[in-house]
């Protein structure tokens, strides 16, 4: 009976972060390891907490990402696609296409988990020493998709700018969380400011709900998702810039499917590879042994939650377009921009809130010259190349 109510507890508390535009599920994960040792809760129970808010989470985030376009680093790129089906008034669809893809990734994770387990420890033992040529031929691609000779020549200009952004962030010796402030500016405050320059409101939004997917879309996103569980280099974000988004609807399935499959991954390689590539599974990884069992519970957690939230999503997303319509959007647009600054100076100080200023004026720069977003990935592919060599 406890299990079931943190089960419900931790869904409950994904569901209002989800809905919370900004809100990072590490940063959220760590404030819930010092909550469960206040209530004393074993390993078990607590991998179930972790799990299944960071599963509503995933699953909510869909909502403000999509209708307000206040991405975090995993669904940065998702929006730019998700904005122009939300102006055709197909916002709904856009929702459901992603949540679609979630769900389909997840229940093929659970369904080949022993595969997966020997797929992963295979891949890693033959591909990690190819981690470098990987980014190396990604950032290639991101300036190749540009659509014609003078949008491939702006991408360029905007990747190596992203980069030395990149490479003078990361490097800070004071900024704390220095992603936060720089993909929040790059990805989440210039949409804002463009958005607020242009006057857009949400339209109305049709009540087309739909009910299918392209299940390759979904397998393209699976795979990449493994790149990211593989090697520590290797971001969703990273993964899913160099996908073409000439149909909104394939990128959008095609991103779903990688975030989804980075999200199970990442649990399945911290036994597979014993590698912890995200925030949630170190943490739960310094309060349990991830051993096979400990591995099935978190798949049945995040495959519970994420039924469960997939299905208040769907009876809920139809309201909240109607009460976000009737919202000053422009207003609605301002508040978010405190709430992104301040989350920035909560984390990251004063340092942080420069950051975020230059790398808005650097994404509305991208956005005015034409250039799709995926080449500011530099910010991150640039440093972590040089690194290396």
């Amino acid at each position: 009976m406890l299990v079931i109510l943190i089960l419900l507890m931790g869904i409950m508390v994904g569901t209002i972060t989800g809905l919370i535009p900004g809100i990072h599920i590490n940063t959220l994960a760590i404030l819930l390891v010092i909550l469960s040792k206040h209530i004393r809760l074993d390993p078990t129970k607590e991998t179930i907490l972790i799990m299944s808010v960071a599963t509503a989470h995933l699953i909510f985030d869909l909502i403000p990402s999509t209708l307000l376009g206040v991405p975090d680093e995993r669904t940065a790129l998702m929006v730019l696609p998700n904005h122009r089906l939300v102006m055709k008034g197909l916002g709904l669809r856009a929702i459901n296409k992603s949540l679609l893809t979630i769900d389909f990734i997840i229940l093929t994770s659970f369904l080949i988990l022993p595969l997966s387990v020997k797929m992963l420890s295979s891949l890693y033992k033959n591909l990690s020493k190819y981690t470098i040529l990987l980014l190396v031929l990604m950032s290639i691609l991101i300036i190749v998709n540009a659509q014609d000779k003078n949008s491939k020549f702006w991408s360029l200009i905007i990747f190596l700018l992203s980069g030395v952004l990149g490479m003078i962030t990361l490097n800070m010796p004071f900024l704390k969380e220095p992603l936060l402030p720089m993909f929040s500016g790059l990805f989440g405050a210039s949409l804002i400011i463009e958005s607020l320059l242009t006057n857009t409101e949400i339209p109305p939004q049709i009540n087309e709900k739909s009910t299918q997917i392209k299940i390759t879309n979904g397998l393209k996103g699976f795979a990449s998702g493994i790149l990211t569980a593989l090697f520590p280099a290797i971001s969703t974000s990273q993964v899913v810039s160099v996908f073409k988004n000439k149909n909104p609807e394939d990128f959008i399935e095609k991103a779903s499917g990688t975030s989804a499959s980075n999200f199970t991954m990442t649990a399945i390689g911290a036994f597979a590879i014993q590698k912890y590539r995200s925030g949630v599974m170190i943490l739960i990884s310094r309060e349990a042994i991830i051993d096979y069992s400990t591995l099935v519970i978190i798949l049945i957690t995040i495959l519970i939650s994420a039924g469960a939230a997939t299905g208040t999503v769907l009876k809920l997303e139809g309201r909240i377009t109607k009460i976000l319509r009737r919202i000053n959007y422009q207003k609605l647009n301002i508040f978010i921009l405190f709430i992104i600054a301040f989350i920035v100076i909560l984390s990251s100080g004063a340092l942080g809130l420069f950051v975020l200023i230059v790398s808005t004026a650097l994404g509305v720069l991208t956005q005015e010259l034409g250039v799709r977003k995926s080449s500011c990935m530099g910010a991150l592919m640039i440093p972590i190349v040089l690194n290396s060599l």
